[in-house]
């Protein structure tokens, strides 16, 4: 109780409270542990069985608490195994499972959208002055542990106000805020049987990736010690405005094992399968961390796919296996079809400048002073084994974007048929520009247009641009 900011009646919370209640009562006369812990789990069934008459939208939903639900089958399970001497797990199991009814999906109405923790570990932390700074961004407060290590868990819309205002109470870890709004979706709603995963180095507009229903595992930002989770705790204008201030160069820091595993999870509950597409191998760890993630989840058909691209280049192929996954394809279907939209997908990047190129140790010093002093413009793009390399180059500092479009033009086939990406970190206008002239050549459908994420424009810098080409197979 003293975890929670509001304690709720009617909730797992009342059903413990009756069940240790009775149990500590009736331990003083009776002696027969057997007997205590039989008579208990009736209380803790009666408890349950109480519950919507104490909490209105149980009662609404003509359903009894899930978590004090959890608790009992718990106590069932304990008086099944000391009643029977042994435990009968595979027949026991199965004899379970064919008592559940089927979930009937309610309507959901949910205040703020993001399912945020992380761990404060400090000295002396006051746990109530939190509670009540906490309180006014948001609800389900929960603050268990120590003076020394408190877990903090909170619904919120501002993850990233929470992050900081635990900062002044010690150092924040393990943090991360889930999209109960996007889980609700998948619960609720109509969709596939495949669901389409990237990370959020790939990139695509906010609207395909809602009406596509494409899942994001954030990348996290550092500035020194402070933590950021991407797309979450900061949109790209306001990277932008962090990196003007801020005294430390931003670095990146790729979801860990435990952070696709927890997606894949979620998506499990409402999908039978998973296709997981990510930037390269050959140039970051989070393929690697997609991968160990499904190490753990056997029996689950989960499809993890090496991009071999960047930014929207990765987002292209994410959303070829998304219209597949959307069109009833099968997934060995859709992974051939991720598989061949790796082949068919380029993407070139015009860099404003080569400085936080060679800030974030992806270009030698040298290089970049060798470019400035005869103004070359190297065009960079992602190669077979993952690794940023030069695919070509302009020269001169006046109409750099028109120059790299022209260039890339001239890399294409006029027989095949194409899909356009084109990504900027800073400048919309010259992107905008760019995607018209392409648009008059193959449609508006045919053209993408994005910005960079952080997670990319860490190394990328200011007045970068990436122009993807995706030769589009035959129906």
């Amino acid at each position: 109780y003293d975890a929670l900011v509001e304690p709720q009646e009617g909730t797992i919370l009342t059903v413990i409270r009756e069940w240790s209640d009775y149990i500590k009562k009736h331990s003083e006369h009776l002696h027969d542990f057997q007997e205590l812990l039989h008579n208990g789990l009736k209380r803790a069934q009666k408890s349950l069985e109480d519950t919507p008459k104490k909490l209105e939208v149980l009662r609404k939903a003509g359903v009894v608490d899930a978590g004090g639900q959890g608790f009992v089958y718990l106590l069932e399970g304990i008086q099944d195994f000391i009643a029977n001497g042994k435990l009968k797990l595979y027949k026991r199991a199965e004899k379970i499972s064919k008592q559940f009814k089927p979930i009937v999906k309610t309507e959901f109405n949910q205040t703020y959208q993001f399912c945020t923790e992380c761990t404060i570990t400090g000295t002396n932390i006051d746990k109530k002055t939190l509670q009540t700074k906490l309180k006014d961004l948001g609800d389900n407060i929960v603050l268990a542990g120590t003076t020394q290590k408190i877990k903090v868990h909170i619904h919120t819309d501002y993850p990233q106000s929470i992050f900081d205002l635990c900062s002044a109470a010690g150092i924040v870890s393990g943090e991360k805020a889930d999209d109960m709004l996007q889980q609700q979706k998948d619960a609720h709603t109509a969709h596939g049987e495949i669901a389409i995963v990237m990370d959020s180095a790939c990139d695509l507009p906010n609207d395909i990736l809602e009406a596509m229903n494409i899942h994001i595992v954030p990348v996290k930002l550092g500035f020194g010690d402070e933590m950021i989770i991407d797309r979450i705790g900061m949109t790209p204008d306001e990277f932008w405005i962090k990196v003007a201030s801020s005294p430390h160069h931003p670095k990146t820091s790729q979801p860990s094992p435990g952070d696709f595993k927890r997606q894949y999870e979620l998506l499990l509950t409402n999908y039978k399968s998973i296709v997981s597409i990510h930037i390269p191998a050959g140039s970051s760890g989070t393929y690697q961390s997609a991968v160990a993630a499904t190490k753990s989840l056997t029996g689950q058909r989960i499809e993890v796919i090496d991009s071999l691209n960047l930014s929207i280049g990765a987002g292209l192929i994410a959303l070829r296996a998304a219209e597949a996954a959307q069109a009833g394809k099968t997934i060995d279907e859709v992974v051939q079809i991720a598989h061949t939209a790796v082949e068919n997908t380029s993407i070139y990047i015009g860099l404003e400048s080569l400085e936080f190129a060679v800030r974030g140790g992806r270009v030698p010093k040298m290089v970049k002073k060798i470019a400035d002093l005869i103004q070359m413009n190297p065009i960079l793009t992602v190669n077979k084994a993952g690794k940023l390399g030069t695919a070509g180059k302009t020269f001169g500092v006046r109409n750099r974007a028109d120059k790299l479009i022209k260039w890339v033009l001239k890399q294409l086939d006029d027989k095949c048929h194409y899909r356009f990406g084109v990504a900027y970190t800073t400048n919309r206008y010259e992107a905008e520009r760019i995607a018209a002239k392409l648009r008059a050549d193959v449609g508006d459908e045919n053209v993408l247009v994005t910005q960079v994420g952080p997670a990319l424009s860490v190394h990328a810098g200011p007045g970068t641009m990436a122009i993807v080409v995706q030769k589009l197979e035959e129906n």
